[in-house]
């Protein structure tokens, strides 16, 4: 007999993370759990307490389970671990978040094994292996899951191409960011700021956007982020003779509260996926620079709500952040369309409807075929 479940009747979702360290993937997860139907019942499980914690406490009542990471194929006695673990769970679906090619492939297996348990993929980052074992590894993955997700779609398309998967397969379901007061135009800082939220880390090119401002006088910068390149940074600075105007403030609580503090928005990475800092900013009514990358250009319309850029070129950057602190009523137009856009369709109400299907449509089809 066909019989599709119904979310309203309790559906039990695991979602896993094997990430050690809050990023955008984490958070991205974090607050679609936070916004799922609360009849669905959570169970968060990972190998690191402090990404578990952040993402089941987005959301009162959510289990939290901790586990050993899984180091290779010959770590048998952990992988006989996760297998108890997520038999004993019996999820009806399990949702792997994927920050980066190799994160969940283990586990995303022994899921797969367990027997009426739908499983889901989400890949957030356009970060393709080049290796033959790598794709191969990929390829697997893909054809375990009863859903391959990814959160843009020059990402979904790349992914298709790089591991031969027929094209549609990966679908598109784009990250969203809770809404939020802000700020009005009025409060835009006397000082004009560049400000980004990001991890200090050479992949997003903060110090391209030293490098990009240090040529204007009276331009500031702000970092609401850490990382292992925060010493490299601060030596930047002092050589470019900017110490006094870059400010690396660290991790803070909410950071996109800080937001109202900013001119513009500047996010120079060197890969992306679908940036939560983009939707964040545009949100908050601030024009973003940012470099072509990833899904990046899905979020920013060149030209309309922001400016595109090519990584790594510092004058480009200089050029498009000049353009947007010399002319308000430019800055304060694409910010009025960015806030639009990003109302429309990077919503995290959005993001769960749109995975509130999805749990609807695996269910419904895998009982179908058992």
């Amino acid at each position: 007999m066909v019989h599709e479940r119904d979310l309203a009747g309790g559906l039990h979702l695991v979602v896993y993370t094997d990430a050690h360290a809050v990023g955008g993937a984490e958070t991205a997860t974090a607050y679609l759990v936070g916004a799922l139907d609360r009849a669905i019942r959570v169970t968060v499980v990972g190998t690191d307490l402090g990404v578990v914690s952040r993402v089941a406490g987005s959301r009162p009542d959510t289990d939290a389970i901790v586990l050993r990471p899984i180091r290779g194929w010959w770590d048998i006695s952990r992988i006989v671990t996760h297998r108890r673990m997520f038999a004993r769970l019996q999820p009806d679906v399990f949702q792997a978040s994927l920050p980066w090619w190799r994160a969940c492939l283990w586990a995303v297996w022994i899921a797969s094994t367990i027997p009426e348990t739908c499983v889901i993929a989400v890949q957030h980052l356009l970060m393709l292996p080049e290796s033959r074992r790598a794709i191969a590894a990929l390829r697997f993955q893909a054809r375990r899951v009863d859903a391959y997700v990814a959160v843009g779609e020059r990402i979904a398309r790349a992914f298709e191409e790089r591991l031969h998967l027929t094209r549609g397969s990966v679908r598109v379901i784009h990250n969203g960011v809770p809404e939020m007061s802000y700020a009005s135009d009025d409060a835009e800082p006397r000082v004009p700021t560049v400000g980004t939220i990001a991890r200090l880390d050479p992949v997003k090119g903060i110090d391209v956007l030293l490098e990009a401002v240090a040529p204007l006088p009276g331009v500031n910068i702000e970092v609401l982020g850490r990382g292992p390149a925060e010493a490299q940074l601060r030596t930047l600075a002092d050589r470019l003779g900017m110490t006094d105007r870059v400010q690396l403030s660290g991790w803070v609580d909410e950071p996109r509260r800080r937001l109202s503090s900013f001119s513009l928005f500047a996010l120079p990475s060197w890969v992306e996926g679908l940036p939560l800092s983009i939707c964040e900013a545009m949100l908050a009514g601030l024009p973003t620079v940012a470099t072509d990358v990833g899904s990046v250009r899905e979020l920013v319309r060149d030209g309309e709500t922001g400016i595109l850029v090519a990584p790594g070129d510092p004058v480009a950057l200089r050029v498009a952040i000049k353009s947007l602190i010399e002319d308000d009523q430019l800055r304060r137009r694409m910010g009025r369309a960015g806030r639009q856009r990003a109302l429309e369709g990077f919503t995290v109400v959005r993001m769960a409807q749109a995975y509130d299907a999805l749990f609807r449509e695996v269910t419904g089809r895998q009982t179908e075929t058992k």
